[in-house]
């Protein structure tokens, strides 16, 4: 328990996310968010531990992240084609870029289908 903010632990082939951990007896708890309680960012909640009983603030924190990469089709190149197997009437396929997220229905001869 190296780190305060939320931990992800495997049970069961899922996962169960803990929010956060106690700051009087290190336990770890889950946050219920059903009524909004804790969403708002930079606010400071009162939360009671489900273990020792003690109250502590949390305080929510919510970033975003972004990632790049190479798309060669937004420059003129072509599209790096992904099939969808599982999407398929008899006729047309279905196909997602790799890199664009583009997407398109074709027919058996790798045509574009509108």
């Amino acid at each position: 328990m190296s780190e305060p903010w939320a931990r992800i632990a495997r049970f069961g082939g899922g996962e169960i996310v803990s929010d956060v951990e106690c700051p009087y007896c290190g336990q770890e708890q889950e946050v219920c968010q059903d009524d909004g309680h804790g969403c708002e960012d930079g606010k400071v909640y009162e939360e009671q531990c489900g273990f020792c009983e003690k109250y502590f603030a949390l305080t929510p924190s919510i970033s975003f992240d972004f990632y790049s990469k190479k798309a060669d089709c937004m420059n003129g190149g072509v599209h790096d084609w992904r099939v969808n197997q599982h999407i398929y009437d008899g006729y047309k396929q279905y196909r997602r870029c790799n890199n664009c997220d583009e997407s398109e229905w074709f027919n058996a001869n790798q045509e574009h289908i509108a």
